[in-house]
């Protein structure tokens, strides 16, 4: 009978006999991480919180940023931010920009819930009343349903 594997928990696997070679890898990661902060404390606000050091390599100092939009912005700052990490007492040579939206760099996106006014509602049920396409109808009266009452 054969033994059900179960996963393991994170603390068992980070103390456990295995964890010396898995302890390189959390201090590099530990080390990028304080890079990183230092580099945003550097930077002004509105460009700060959109970067992240995510690697150091050969020389290469490769930065993530959080949209196309600021990774065209911070290219302009290329120099600036080589100097930057140089003063940090890094060896860089040369400074790499990526643009990753999903990378996580400590905030939370939140969403304004949407809100379909109740005019719009009652647009959407007069027009699925005049839909001969059953399936179109229905689906249309239940999104008129997401109207907002004047009462909400």
């Amino acid at each position: 009978m054969k033994k059900t594997a179960y996963p393991k928990q994170a603390a068992k696997i980070l103390n456990g006999p295995k964890a010396s070679s898995l302890q390189p890898l959390l201090s590099y990661a530990n080390y990028l991480q304080h890079q990183s902060k230092c580099l945003r404390d550097s930077l002004s606000e509105p460009i700060a919180s959109h970067i992240a050091l995510a690697n150091m390599r050969h020389g290469v100092a490769t930065i993530v940023v959080d949209s196309s939009t600021w990774l065209g912005k911070v290219r302009y700052l290329a120099p600036i931010i080589q100097q930057t990490l140089i003063k940090q007492g890094l060896m860089i040579n040369k400074v790499v920009f990526k643009a990753d939206p999903t990378y996580h760099l400590g905030r939370k996106f939140e969403h304004p819930p949407a809100v379909m006014p109740a005019a719009a509602g009652e647009l959407l049920h007069d027009f699925a009343n005049s839909v001969s396409n059953p399936k179109l109808q229905a689906a249309l009266h239940r999104l008129a349903k997401h109207g907002k009452q004047a009462d909400d």
